[in-house]
């Protein structure tokens, strides 16, 4: 067992309060009103202030993803955030996090976080096969890759503290490492030029922006009315990734493919993997490999 992180609980100093008129002043200092919409301006503010986030010390920042009527907007903070905000409260009584396991299966972070309000300690594992973030070919992303055991640990530090003190960081923004590559990196793409309506209707505690409600394809829905009464054939992984493909490219091409694997895969009773795994059947099956004792984990994939 690696003891990766260790803190004993101390006095928080005070905070200066962030005003409305401080994040604006954020968003106009680096550039982002021109690039944002009025609707995503206004959620980034909201959720700024809503739960007094200071984004000149980059404890939340937001990244446009997607084209067109299918862009959205993540509104993203750092793991830190969630341990000062517990030390805030007076209660945290220190907290440790490691990794530890073997093997793919048994591979995990592990956090242990005291409170002086509660008799026993809280702790919380996140398994790797659960948390790791892929690409949609199957590869992993970037940082997943180059800081495996970092990653792990951010994602358990994130969701522990979260689950520790509900009231307090209950509905805060997710750390990057708990986002998929492409809500957290992609590019800042043009707004679009028609007006946006409805954006009286605006709400504090959503963590992505969307765009004025819009009549959903009626194939689309009819997919996702499939998937849900047929979950029990398809994994996990296998779901959220039809999931994405139905997010990111809802043509009605990529519909009617993805109709038909889900149609193939329901006549097989058998779960299968995604069709981009199986347009390369002489593929070899990816691997983990978490390194020998005394060494830093080689990830291979």
């Amino acid at each position: 067992m690696e003891h990766a992180l260790q803190v004993q609980n101390h006095e928080p100093p005070p905070v200066e309060p962030i005003s409305r008129d401080q994040i604006i002043k954020y968003l106009d200092t680096f550039g982002l009103t021109s690039e944002l919409n009025d609707l995503e301006k206004e959620q980034f503010v909201e959720i700024a202030e809503a739960y007094q986030l200071n984004p000149f010390k980059r404890e939340v920042y937001c990244v446009p993803y997607g084209e067109g009527e299918y862009r959205r907007l993540s509104i993203i903070t750092g793991y830190e955030v969630f341990i000062k905000r517990a030390e805030r409260t007076g209660k945290l009584d220190g907290w440790h996090a490691w990794v530890e396991g073997d093997s793919e299966d048994t591979f995990k972070a592990v956090i242990e976080i005291f409170r002086k309000d509660w008799s026993h300690p809280f702790q919380h594992s996140v398994y790797w096969k659960e948390a790791v973030q892929r690409r949609r070919d199957g590869s992993l992303t970037q940082f997943w890759k180059k800081m495996p055991r970092f990653q792990l640990r951010k994602v358990c530090i994130s969701q522990g503290f979260r689950l520790c003190f509900p009231d307090e960081l209950g509905g805060m923004p997710y750390d990057p490492s708990e986002l998929p590559e492409e809500m957290t990196t992609v590019k800042v793409t043009p707004m679009p030029t028609s007006p946006i309506e409805n954006q009286s209707d605006r709400s504090a505690t959503v963590q992505e922006s969307t765009h004025p409600a819009k009549k959903e394809n009626p194939r689309l829905v009819q997919i996702r009315e499939q998937l849900e009464s047929n979950k029990d054939h398809f994994s996990e992984n296998h779901l959220k990734w039809i999931e994405s493909q139905l997010e990111i490219n809802p043509s009605e091409d990529n519909l009617q493919k993805l109709e038909q694997h889900i149609n193939e895969v329901l006549k097989k009773k058998t779960i299968v993997k995604p069709l981009k795994r199986l347009a390369n059947t002489a593929k070899q099956q990816e691997k983990v490999q978490i390194g020998k004792p005394q060494q830093e984990p080689a990830l291979i994939f």
